[in-house]
């Protein structure tokens, strides 16, 4: 629960004339201010201290942890993102000697997203021309007999190997914008085991696993 600097000195003016009893305290500041949000009786003891230990509402420790994200700090940040969006937070904290959660808080603010990756089947230059043909072939054909899509078996198969799998967790870009990032990669080869799968008309066939 967050107060305000009004609300806390209310509060400290009901804890001294309760005679520093917590409880007490409480019970008066809730018939004083009935409208207002109600502290736990335990509050009025921690707001004294921070008073005494700081000599304000508000404790040292937030007060710097709002100068650490100052304009210089942020603009340092957001250069590092930007000359290498591939980094880490945490790298850019140590090579800035800027606390993590203050990194964290930059880039949170200015809407800045660790994007990840995602896999796309690698095209060949010849794939583009093949897919004209076949979209050509299918026009004339459809022509000639509307229903000829019902009748085509549809099917693909899929390799997969034991290891090698990509750790997305690791691997981000980050960005205020989507740069809908994709690594292309060859599903094709190297795997232990194939996956096949066929559609005709509105009937599935599969899926089938085979070495």
């Amino acid at each position: 629960m967050s107060y305000n600097n009004i609300e806390k000195s209310d509060m400290l003016t009901c804890y001294m004339e309760s005679g520093k009893n917590a409880r007490a305290a409480a019970r008066l500041y809730n018939t004083r201010y009935e409208d207002r949000q109600q502290p736990h009786f335990t509050y009025f003891r921690k707001l004294l201290k921070k008073l005494e230990t700081y000599g304000s509402l508000v404790s040292k420790s937030r007060a710097r942890a709002r100068t650490v994200t100052n304009e210089n700090n942020s603009f340092a940040i957001l250069a590092s993102l930007y000359e290498n969006p591939y980094t880490s937070l945490r790298s850019i904290s140590e090579y800035l000697d800027i606390p993590y959660t203050s990194v964290q808080r930059v880039a949170k603010r200015y809407k800045y997203h660790p994007y990840k990756s995602v896999k796309v089947q690698q095209l060949l230059s010849h794939d583009f021309e093949r897919r004209l043909n076949f979209v050509s072939q299918m026009i004339i054909k459809l022509d000639d007999d509307p229903t000829i899509l019902t009748n085509i078996l549809w099917t693909d198969e899929a390799r997969f190997h034991n290891n090698g799998q990509v750790n997305h967790h690791n691997q981000h870009y980050w960005s205020d914008i989507n740069p809908n990032w994709a690594l292309e990669s060859n599903v094709q080869t190297r795997w232990s085991i194939n996956v096949w799968c066929g559609i005709i008309d509105e009937y599935l066939g599969g899926p089938y696993f085979y070495e």
